[in-house]
C-alpha cells in the first residue's frame, strides 16, 4: 500500500523474502547463480555496516540484558538492523559477514529487451529490473542497494518482480524533470512494447501499485519524511501522472491494450479515464455538456461500447447507445447482438457485405450471427463457401467450418478439416479451443480402443490444456467473469476425457456425471455463448453413447437458458430437437416452444400448443408424479394466459386453477393454490371497481355487466375463497408468504362485519384455520399490521387477532417482545392496554415467558431513559453507561439483541429446522462509552457485547414526529427486496436495497440497528474536494444572497463546485474488477432507494441522508421521517421526486443515469406496479395505525382519529396513482415513459434551483 520508506527496512525485506529462501533452493539453481545470490546477501550487509563485529557487540547487549522490542534502543547503526532480521534470517546470512564472493565481469550495459518477442515473460521483467539498477547508477535513496544486487534480480524473477514498481519510482524520482531524456525514452518503449504482448499483465500491475503509492503519499501527506517520498513532492508525482497521460502512456492505449488482453474491467477504467480527461481539457464540467461531447469522440465511444459487450453489460450498451447521436453500422450491430436482436443484426450485416464483400470482419460477424441463432447448418455453408473465395479467411472459415461439423455430427467433413495441424495461438484460444474439441469428439467417434487413436488423445489433449493455460491466467487475473468462459472449456474437455474412459471401460462410475440431472449448471447464465459448447458437446457425446434421454434432457436445460437470455431461436431448436430425440421429451419441449411463441406474440399459437399438449399427456392411462406435474403447469399456464387475454369468462379461468389445484395436491406445489387465490382476490377487487363506477352513472342509464365478475352474488363471498386459497398455498411452501398473508389480513380486517353476517361466520372460520394450520413464525412477519389492527370494530375479529399476537408471544418470546412491548408504551391508551392484556395472558401460561417480558420491560424502560435523556451543552462527545446504574446491573440479559438477523425468521422449507437461530445472540453486557452524534437531535451511540461474543453498536433516537414512520418503511422495504429475489430479471442484476433494525420502544423514540462502513454522500465529496466546512457555507451563503435568482446560484455552484464522486471508486476500488463492481452496485442500489422513496413519498433527501458503503459501493438511505409526500409541505418545498444531483450522475461513469441507473429503475418501477395489491396490503397499517404526526390537530390541540384517517387515506391515494403510472395530475404513463419523467424532474436546474439552499442540490 505505500513505497519503502529508507534503505534498511527495503534490506531488511528483500534479505527476508527473497535472496534468503533463494538459498534454500538447492539443486534447482546452478553453482553460479548462488554465487551471485550470495554475492547480493553479502553486498546488501557491508551496505549496512554489518560485520563479525556487529554480531558480537548484539550478543553483549543480550548478555547485559540491554536488548528491548524498541531496536533504536541501541546507539549503533549496524545493531540496529541486525536486530531487525528474524533469528532464522540472522542464523542464515551470519556466514556472508565474512564471505569473500566477487564477480569477474559486470554488464552495465542498458538494452531495449521489446525487440524481442520470444523472450519469456519471467526473463523479461528480470532484464528490465537489472537495466532499470544500471541506468539508476548509484544515484537517488536506493540506487547503491540495487546495484549491489542487480545480478541477483537478473537470475531470480521474485526479486525482479518485487523490486521493480520501487525501480520505476526511483527512476521517476531522478529523470522526472529531463523530459524526452534518453533513459525515458527508453522507458518509454518498454512499457509501450510491453502492451502489445503478454508482458501487458505486468505494466498493469506496475501502474497499479504506482498509483497506490502516489495515492499514498499525496493523501497521507507524508512527503517531508526520508526515503522514497522526499522528492514526490514534486517530479515524482508529476511524472507519476503523466504516466498515464497521453506522454508516457496514454490511458487510450492502455484501455485498448487491457481490451487486447480480455481485461475489460481495466479497459473500461483507462477508456473512462481518457474520455473525462478529454472532457477536462475541453473545460466540459456537466454531466449535460458531456453529453453533446459524445459525438465529438467517436472512437472513444466505439471503443465504450466493444468494451461493454465483451462484458456482455446490455444495460450499459443501451446507455451508450442512448447518447450517441449519429449510429454507424458497425455501432447498430454492436448493439444488436448485445441485445439479442441477432435476426436484425444478420440484416446489418448482409448489408455490410453487400457494400464491402471482401470484408473479414464482417463475414466473421455474420458467421458468429448464425452460431448464436443455432443455425448451423447456414454457418457451415457460408464457411465452406468463404473458404471458395479470395478473402483472407482461410483459417478463420476452418475454424466455423470445425465448429458446425461437429455440432451436426458430420464426421466426414471434419476429418477433412481436421487433417492439418491444431491452432495453438493465444489470441484466438477459442477458435483453437473449438478445434481441438472437434478433433477429440472426432477420436471419440472412431474406435477408442485402437492404440493409435488412444496416444492421439492424450496428445491432442495435452496440447489442448497448454494453449488454453495461458490466457486462462490471464483472465484469473482480472475477475471470475472473465474465467468463466474458459472454465466452462475446460469442463468440455473433462466431459471428453471421462466419455472417452466410460467408452474404454475405464470410468471409475456405471454413469457419466452429466447424463443424470446434473444440477450444477441449471441456472439462468450472463452470456449464453459461453455456455452453449458446453451443452452442444454433451449432446453430442451422450448421443454417441445411446443416452438418447439424457441427450433430450440437456437439449431442454439449453433450451430454457435460451429462452431466458432472451435467445428465441436457439431456444426453440434446442425445444425441437428435444422433442426428436426422444417421446418422453415430447411434452416439456412443447411447453417450451408455447412460451416461445407466446414472448414472439403468437398467443393463440401458444394457446392451441398447450391445450392440445394437455388433451394428449391426459389421454395416457398410466399416471405419475412427472406427468401430473406437467398437467398442472399447463392448466396454470392456460390460466394465466386465458386472463391476460382478457377473451375468456372467468368459468373457464376459474376450472383451469382449479384442475391445476387437484393436482397440485398429489405433487405438493404452492403454485396452484396461490394463484387460484390471486384470481378470486382480482374478482373481489373488479367486482368492488365495478360497484364504484355504478354509483358514478346517470339514473337511468343501463349498467353493462363486467365479463370478469364471475358466478359470485355478493363480491364478499370471494374473501373466504381467498383467505382459504392461500392459506392452502402457505401450507405447502413460503414462497409468496408476504404477499398472501398480508392480503390474506386485510381482506379479514376490511369485511364487511356489520352487514355481512352470515358470509362473515365462513370467512371467521377460514381465518380460524388459517391460524390453526400456518407455522407460528410466519405471523411474525406481519407483525406490524396485525398490531395496528389491535382496536378492530368486530369483537369477533378482536379475539382472534389477541389470540394470534398470544401465540406468538408464547412460541417466540424473545424475538416478538421487541414488537408487543413497546405497543404498551404509545400515546393510543386502548391499544396500550390491550397489549398488556396479551402480555398478561401470556405470561400467565408459562413462568419462564414472564421471567423474560418483566426483565425485558425493565430493560427496555431504562432504554428509553436513554433515549429521553438531555444531553448537557458542556458534554461534547461521550457519556458514561456507569451514571445509567440501573441499566449498568441488568447485564447480562436473555433478552436478544434485536439485529434484523435475530428478529427475521428464516422461511426454509425444512419442517424440523427452527425459524429463528437455536443460539439466539442475547446481550451479555454493554459498553461503558455512550457516543453523543452530531445531529440536532444529538442521537446516541452504544454498543453491546452479544453473548456470541461480538460487538453491536446501536442508535438510540429521540423523533419530534413518530419512529414507527421508519419501521414501516423497512418492512415495505423488506417485501420490495423479496419480490426483486423472485424475478428474473432483477435478480441477475442483484438488486435489492439495504435494510437495517428499527424499533419503536414509544412512539417518539426508537433503536436503530447502526450498519458499519457507510460515509454520508457529503462528506464523501467534501473530503474529494479538500473543502473546508465552515469556509464553505459561508462562500455559499454569501453568493447565495447576491445572486440574481435561484437559477444563477445554482450554475455558480455547479461551476464552483464541479462533480468529483468519480474518484471515490477509484481511490477506494483500486482493482478494475471491484471498481466495476462497486460502482455499478451504486448506480442500481441508487436507482432502487430512487424509485422506492419516490413512491412512498420519501423526502429530506439531504446530503446526510444518503450513505455510501466503502466496501461494496452500495447506496444506503436513512431517516425516513419525511414520509407521504411531507417534503412538499415544507417552508420551502421540494419539487423533484429523489436526489439524482451532478455528484451521484458522476458516481455512475460517462454515460451517467443512462444505462445500469435506467435500466434497473424501469426493473424496479415495473416490479412495484406488478405486485401493487400486496404493497399496499403492507401500507395498511398507516390507514389504521395513524401516525401521531397526524393525530395532532394544531387548531385544537386534540387528538382526532378522523382527521389523522384523513390523512393515511390521503397516503394511499397517493401511492396508489403512482403505482399505476400516474406522475402529478396526467394520465397513467407506460414504466419507460414513468422513469422517463422522473428522471427528467429529477435532473432539471429549474427543479434544482428550488430546492433549499442547504439540501445543496450542486452534491
Amino acid at each position: 500500500q505505500k513505497p519503502p520508506g529508507s534503505v534498511s527496512s527495503l534490506a531488511v525485506q528483500i534479505l527476508t523474502e527473497f535472496l534468503v529462501p533463494a538459498t534454500r533452493r538447492g539443486e534447482r539453481i546452478s553453482e553460479e547463480q548462488q554465487s551471485m545470490i550470495g554475492y547480493g546477501i553479502q553486498e546488501i550487509l557491508r551496505l549496512c555496516g554489518c560485520s563479525t563485529s556487529t554480531v558480537s557487540s548484539f550478543q553483549e547487549e543480550e548478555q547485559a540484558d540491554l536488548f528491548t522490542e524498541d531496536i533504536a534502543s541501541s546507539s549503533r547503526h549496524d545493531v540496529i538492523f541486525w536486530k531487525s532480521l528474524d533469528k532464522e534470517v540472522q542464523i542464515a546470512v551470519t556466514p556472508y559477514l565474512s564471505s569473500k564472493y566477487s564477480l569477474s565481469t559486470v554488464d552495465n550495459s542498458r538494452k531495449h529487451f521489446v525487440s524481442d518477442p520470444n523472450l519469456q515473460l519471467s526473463l523479461w521483467v528480470q532484464y528490465l529490473a537489472s537495466s532499470l539498477c544500471v541506468a539508476l547508477k548509484n544515484r537517488g535513496n536506493f540506487g547503491k542497494l540495487f546495484t549491489e544486487i542487480k545480478q541477483a534480480i537478473k537470475i531470480d524473477n521474485k526479486t525482479a518482480v518485487f523490486v521493480l514498481p520501487i525501480l520505476v519510482w526511483e527512476f521517476l524520482v531522478i529523470f522526472g524533470d529531463e523530459g524526452e531524456s534518453e533513459e525515458v525514452v527508453w522507458l518509454k518503449s518498454e512499457l509501450l512494447g510491453a502492451l502489445a504482448s503478454e508482458r501487458s499483465s505486468v505494466v498493469f500491475s506496475l501502474l497499479d501499485t504506482l498509483t497506490r503509492w502516489k495515492d499514498y503519499m499525496t493523501t497521507e501527506k507524508v512527503q517531508s519524511q526520508k526515503g522514497i517520498g522526499h522528492a514526490a513532492d514534486g517530479s515524482a508525482l508529476a511524472m507519476l501522472i503523466e504516466l498515464q497521460s497521453e506522454s508516457l502512456v496514454p490511458p487510450k492505449l492502455l484501455a485498448k491494450a487491457a481490451f487486447d488482453a480480455r481485461a475489460y474491467a481495466r479497459a473500461l477504467m483507462y477508456c473512462e479515464t481518457d474520455m473525462r480527461n478529454h472532457r477536462s481539457q475541453q473545460g466540459i464540467m456537466t454531466f449535460e455538456d458531456a453529453v453533446m461531447s459524445f459525438k465529438d469522440d467517436k472512437d472513444s465511444v466505439m471503443l465504450l461500447q466493444k468494451i461493454h459487450e465483451r462484458m456482455n453489460n446490455r444495460d450499459d450498451v443501451k446507455g451508450v447507445a442512448a447518447l450517441r447521436r449519429d449510429t454507424s453500422l458497425a455501432e447498430e450491430i454492436v448493439e444488436l447482438e448485445v441485445s439479442g436482436n441477432l435476426d436484425d443484426a444478420i440484416i446489418c450485416y448482409e448489408r455490410g457485405l453487400a457494400e464491402m464483400p471482401d470484408s473479414g470482419s464482417l463475414h466473421a460477424g455474420y458467421i458468429k450471427c448464425l452460431r448464436g441463432l443455432g443455425q448451423w447448418e447456414s454457418m457451415l455453408l457460408h464457411s465452406v463457401a468463404l473458404s471458395q473465395t479470395d478473402a483472407p479467411m482461410d483459417s478463420v472459415s476452418c475454424s466455423y467450418k470445425t465448429q458446425a461439423a461437429w455440432r451436426l455430427r458430420k464426421w466426414d467433413e471434419l476429418r477433412d478439416i481436421s487433417s492439418g495441424p491444431v491452432a495453438d495461438s493465444i489470441k484466438d484460444w477459442e477458435d483453437s479451443c473449438e478445434e481441438t474439441t472437434g478433433r477429440l469428439l472426432l477420436l471419440l467417434h472412431e474406435k477408442p480402443g485402437n492404440p493409435a487413436t488412444s496416444a492421439d488423445f492424450d496428445n491432442i489433449l495435452h496440447q489442448a490444456m497448454l494453449n488454453i493455460a495461458g490466457p486462462t491466467k490471464t483472465a484469473s487475473m482480472e475477475s471470475y467473469r472473465n474465467l468463466y468462459p474458459f472454465l466452462m472449456r475446460l469442463q468440455i474437455y473433462s466431459d471428453i476425457e471421462d466419455a472417452f474412459k466410460f467408452q474404454k471401460g475405464l470410468f471409475e462410475y456405471e454413469v457419466l456425471p452429466f447424463a443424470s440431472n446434473d444440477k450444477r449448471y441449471q441456472f439462468k447464465v450472463e452470456n449464453l455463448a459461453s455456455i452453449e459448447p458446453l451443452y452442444s458437446a454433451r449432446q453430442v457425446i451422450l448421443e454417441k453413447l445411446d443416452g438418447k434421454e439424457a441427450c433430450a434432457r440437456v437439449a431442454l436445460q439449453y433450451a430454457r437458458l435460451a429462452r431466458e437470455s432472451l435467445n428465441y431461436n436457439a431456444a426453440t431448436s434446442a425445444a425441437r430437437r428435444a422433442e426428436f430425440l426422444h417421446p418422453n421429451a415430447a411434452p416439456e419441449a412443447q411447453i417450451e416452444i408455447a412460451k416461445l411463441l407466446r414472448l414472439r406474440g403468437r398467443n393463440q399459437d401458444a394457446l392451441k400448443v398447450i391445450e392440445r399438449q394437455i388433451k394428449i399427456v391426459t389421454s395416457h392411462s398410466d399416471s405419475n408424479s412427472r406427468r401430473e406435474t406437467l398437467r398442472m403447469e399447463m392448466h396454470l399456464l392456460l390460466g394465466d394466459w386465458y386472463d391476460e387475454s382478457m377473451s375468456y369468462s372467468p368459468e373457464i379461468i376459474l376450472d383451469h386453477y382449479k384442475q391445476a389445484q387437484k393436482l397440485a395436491s398429489k405433487v405438493s406445489s404452492d403454485e396452484a393454490s396461490f394463484k387460484l387465490g390471486r384470481f378470486y382476490d382480482y374478482l373481489y377487487s373488479a367486482t368492488d371497481a365495478d360497484n364504484e363506477n355504478k354509483d358514478q352513472v346517470t339514473p337511468g342509464a343501463t349498467v353493462e355487466r363486467s365479463p370478469l365478475r364471475g358466478n359470485a352474488k355478493n363480491r364478499y363471498e370471494y374473501v373466504s375463497l381467498v383467505i382459504q386459497c392461500y392459506t392452502n398455498a402457505l401450507s405447502k411452501g413460503n414462497s409468496n408468504v408476504h404477499e398472501a398473508l398480508s392480503r390474506v389480513l386485510t381482506l379479514w380486517f376490511d369485511f364487511d362485519w356489520e352487514n355481512e353476517e352470515q358470509l362473515g361466520q365462513e370467512v371467521q372460520k377460514k381465518m380460524q384455520d388459517a391460524v390453526n394450520i400456518l407455522p407460528t413464525h410466519f405471523w411474525m412477519l406481519v407483525m406490524a399490521q396485525l398490531l395496528s389492527r389491535l382496536l378492530h370494530k368486530s369483537p369477533n375479529v378482536q379475539d382472534l387477532l389477541v389470540k394470534i399476537l398470544e401465540k406468538v408471544l408464547l412460541k417466540f418470546p424473545r424475538e416478538a417482545f421487541w414488537f408487543v412491548v413497546p405497543v404498551t408504551k404509545g400515546q393510543q391508551k386502548e391499544s396500550a392496554a390491550l397489549a398488556q392484556e396479551i402480555i398478561h395472558r401470556a405470561t400467565g401460561h408459562s413462568r419462564p415467558v414472564k421471567k423474560l417480558l418483566k426483565s425485558g420491560t425493565a430493560l427496555m424502560n431504562e432504554l428509553i431513559g436513554i433515549c429521553l435523556h438531555k444531553v448537557d451543552e458542556k458534554v461534547k462527545k461521550v457519556l458514561r453507561v456507569r451514571d445509567f446504574r440501573k441499566l449498568n446491573n441488568m447485564f447480562p440479559t436473555d433478552v436478544v439483541i434485536p439485529t434484523l438477523k435475530n428478529l427475521t425468521p428464516s422461511l426454509s422449507r425444512s419442517v424440523d429446522s427452527s425459524p429463528f437461530a437455536e443460539t439466539c445472540v442475547t446481550f451479555e453486557r454493554v459498553f461503558d462509552e455512550i457516543v453523543i452524534m452530531k445531529s440536532l437531535m444529538k442521537p446516541k451511540k452504544l454498543t453491546f457485547l452479544g453473548s456470541d461474543g461480538k460487538e453491536y453498536p446501536f442508535l438510540f433516537k429521540r423523533e419530534d414526529g413518530d419512529m414507527r414512520k421508519d419501521t414501516r418503511l423497512i418492512d415495505f422495504v423488506t417485501v420490495v427486496n423479496r419480490l426483486l429475489s423472485k424475478d428474473a430479471s432483477a435478480n441477475a442484476r442483484k438488486l435489492s436495497l439495504r435494510t437495517y433494525a428499527v424499533h419503536p420502544i414509544t412512539d417518539v423514540c426508537g433503536i436503530l440497528e447502526w450498519v458499519s462502513d457507510l460515509i454520508p454522500l457529503r462528506g464523501a465529496v467534501a473530503s474529494l474536494q479538500k473543502r473546508n466546512h465552515v469556509n464553505e457555507s459561508r462562500e455559499i451563503q454569501i453568493e447565495h444572497q447576491r445572486s440574481v435568482n435561484n437559477l444563477a446560484f445554482l450554475n455558480w455552484a455547479k461551476a464552483r463546485y464541479p462533480p468529483v464522486l468519480h474518484k471515490f471508486f477509484q481511490q477506494k476500488f483500486r482493482d478494475p474488477a471491484a471498481w466495476l463492481q462497486a460502482r455499478t452496485l451504486f448506480a442500481r442500489s441508487t436507482a432502487a432507494w430512487c424509485m422506492v422513496g419516490y413512491v412512498v413519498g420519501l423526502g429530506d433527501r439531504h446530503g446526510e441522508n444518503i450513505m455510501l458503503n466503502t466496501h461494496t459501493g452500495q447506496c444506503v438511505h436513512v431517516d425516513f421521517a419525511c414520509l407521504f409526500e411531507k417534503g412538499k409541505s415544507l417552508k420551502i418545498p421540494e419539487v423533484v421526486p429523489f436526489r439524482l444531483t451532478p455528484n451521484i450522475v458522476d458516481a455512475m461513469g460517462v454515460t451517467g443515469y443512462e444505462g445500469s441507473f435506467r435500466c434497473a429503475a424501469e426493473i424496479v418501477m415495473r416490479i412495484l406496479r406488478e405486485n401493487r395489491s400486496g404493497l399496499m396490503s403492507v401500507l395498511e397499517t398507516f390507514l389504521h395505525d395513524p401516525l401521531v404526526e397526524w393525530m395532532l390537530e394544531k387548531r385544537t390541540g386534540r387528538k382526532d382519529i378522523g382527521s389523522a384517517r384523513d390523512h393515511a387515506v390521503k397516503a394511499r391515494r397517493l401511492i396508489e396513482d403512482k403505482l399505476r403510472g400516474i406522475v402529478g395530475h396526467g394520465f397513467p404513463l407506460s414504466t419507460e415513459g414513468q422513469v422517463e419523467r422522473l428522471i427528467g424532474d429529477a435532473t432539471s436546474d429549474e427543479n434544482l434551483s428550488k430546492m433549499y439552499v442547504w439540501w445543496m442540490s450542486w452534491i
